[in-house]
C-alpha cells in the first residue's frame, strides 16, 4: 500500500512516515502540491495526508482530482489542519 504525503514541513512528513512506516505503508512525499497533482495518476497513492493551511488554495483542486478517480477508486483523503476548516470548505 502506499501513502502520499504532501507537505512542506518536516516535523509533519517525519512523524506522519514513522507512524505510516509502522502500518507497512510504502510513503511517498512531496513538497509541492502541484507536482504531486501531475504524478498522482502514477502514484496510485491508497492514502494522501494534505495540508489545508499548507495549501489553502489548491487543496480542493487536488480533492476533486482524486474523487474523478484518475488516481484510483478508492483514495482516501486526510485534511489536517491546526485550525478547523470552515463550513464552506467541509462542504
Amino acid at each position: 500500500m502506499k501513502a502520499l504525503i504532501i507537505s512542506d514541513k518536516q516535523e509533519i512528513i517525519d512523524s506522519l512516515s514513522e507512524y505510516l512506516s509502522a502500518q507497512n505503508y510504502d510513503i511517498i512525499v512531496y513538497r509541492w502540491l502541484l507536482k504531486a497533482l501531475d504524478n498522482i495518476e502514477e502514484i496510485h497513492p491508497d492514502l494522501i495526508f494534505l495540508s489545508a493551511n499548507e495549501y489553502p488554495r489548491h487543496w480542493k483542486t487536488l480533492a476533486s482530482f482524486v474523487q474523478s478517480g484518475i488516481g484510483g477508486d478508492e483514495v482516501k483523503l486526510y485534511l489536517y489542519d491546526p485550525d478547523p476548516l470552515s463550513d464552506e470548505d467541509v462542504q
